[in-house]
């Protein structure tokens, strides 16, 4: 069976990225490692979220039809689009999709321990992180039914002339 990392990149490739040869170092890797514990809530990685991410991860970012994931170079610095969250949100973004929703962020919430989806529109400094988790969509517990998920959108997007 194959992993949910295995899984995503396959869609991926199904949805013209490119996936880049160069691996993450492993100076990369333990940067964001360290980034994303002490920018955690509480202050630990889960297991499943950094092999998953390990996984889709390269040196470099690369882009299918519905999805842009970040480059393990670039990758802290991408925290950049989340400074409007409160200080450690727990919120790690690892993507955000093109097309249609284009900005739209793919967060690791490490307090709820899943995969969500923010508008930009919910960024702002104020908001109540209650309310950003009660606003973000594609929430998703499970990384395999993440990767169905991006699936469902890519068909209905195809069959409604997107992609």
């Amino acid at each position: 069976m194959k992993t949910a990392s295995d899984r995503l990149i396959d869609l991926f490739q199904e949805l013209g990225a490119v996936i880049p040869q160069t691996a993450a170092s492993q100076d990369d890797l333990l940067q964001i490692r360290e980034y994303i514990t002490h920018s955690s809530q509480p202050k630990s990685l889960d297991d499943w979220f950094w092999d998953v991410l390990t996984g889709i991860l390269r040196a470099d970012s690369y882009d299918g039809k519905i999805i842009h994931v970040f480059g393990a170079r670039t990758f802290i610095k991408n925290q950049e689009n989340l400074d409007q969250l409160p200080a450690h949100s727990g919120f790690v973004q690892f993507a955000y999709w093109t097309g249609d929703s284009d900005g739209d962020a793919w967060v690791f919430d490490s307090q709820y321990r899943c995969i969500r989806c923010v508008t930009p529109s919910m960024m702002i400094p104020d908001s109540a992180m209650a309310n950003i988790r009660a606003y973000s969509y594609g929430v998703f517990f499970n990384y395999y039914a993440f990767a169905s998920f991006l699936r469902g959108v890519a068909h209905d997007r195809k069959a409604h002339g997107g992609i």
